[in-house]
Parts: C-alpha cells; sequence; structure tokens
C-alpha cells in the first residue's frame, strides 16, 4: 500500500526547539536563578518534544483529515474552518504545503474558490519538485479552482 501524505510529513519548525531549549535554560539557570536540576528538566522536556514532534504532527495531520472527511460526510460544512483553526499542532508544526492544501481544500467545499486557488497555488509552491499522489491533490483543486473562477488558460496549465 503506498505511503499517504501524512506519512511523509518532515517537521522544520521542531529544529527550532533545541536551541531554544538552550537559551531557555541558560536563561533560567542565570538570570533567574533556577537550580541545575529544574533547568536540565526544562531542557529534556524540550528534547522529549523535539524527537516526539514527527509523529505528534503526522497524527494531528491524520486526525484533522479524518475529520474534515466526517464533517463532509454529514453536511457539517460550516464547521469546516472552525476545526481547521482548532488544529493547533498542524498550523504550528505541519509544512506549510499540508496546510495550505487544507485550507484550499476547505475553501472550496465552502464555495470560496478564488481563496481555494491561492491555498493551493501556495501549497504547489511549497512542495518544490516533489512527485506524487500529495501534488496532483493539489494540482486537481488547483484547477478546480481556476476552473470555478473562469480563467481556463490557466487551469490548463496545471
Amino acid at each position: 500500500m503506498p505511503a499517504s501524505a501524512t506519512d511523509r510529513i518532515d517537521v522544520p519548525l521542531r529544529h527550532v526547539l533545541v536551541p531554544v531549549g538552550l537559551v531557555l535554560v541558560v536563561y533560567l539557570r542565570w538570570r533567574l536563578k533556577v537550580p541545575v536540576g529544574v533547568a536540565t528538566l526544562v531542557f529534556l522536556a524540550f528534547a522529549a518534544f523535539y524527537f516526539a514532534a514527527p509523529s505528534i504532527v503526522r497524527r494531528g495531520c491524520r486526525r484533522l483529515d479524518e475529520e474534515l472527511l466526517r464533517r463532509l460526510g454529514a453536511a457539517k460544512r460550516d464547521e469546516l474552518l472552525g476545526l481547521y483553526r482548532r488544529s493547533l499542532v498542524v498550523r504550528l508544526f505541519a509544512p506549510a504545503s499540508f496546510r495550505l492544501s487544507r485550507l484550499g481544500w476547505i475553501h472550496w467545499e465552502l464555495g470560496n474558490p478564488r481563496h481555494a486557488a491561492d491555498c493551493y497555488q501556495g501549497a504547489l509552491d511549497g512542495l518544490a519538485d516533489r512527485r506524487g499522489a500529495e501534488r496532483d491533490r493539489i494540482l486537481l483543486g488547483l484547477a478546480n479552482a481556476l476552473y470555478a473562477l473562469g480563467d481556463d488558460a490557466a487551469a490548463e496549465l496545471h
């Protein structure tokens, strides 16, 4: 079975956690005079999240996709944007291409083809030269949004 888009998610923002953790430890220890043990525990929490972030983000992305499909199946389109806004892990740590493709999908379902096209274009730009099902999904969404806007020539380019 081919891997889904959520199985290949890299978490670039997580690489900021270790330097931030170190700066925080230095600040806690020398500025606030926090005991070494407490400062070490703070750093270990940052390090644990660094290693756990990819699986947490993959789970959050899968959960977002499942909830979006569940709400669409129950004809609760008005809840889609709120669901996206509440998925904090996805919004903070998922790659921009994933976030924008899902936001484009939500705008498409809500009947906003202009916003959907902008989101899909941003997602496509963020993918770089990746190939596969996620790129095809983004291209299809972009083409549908551009056709809905009446920009047939641009849609056919994609």
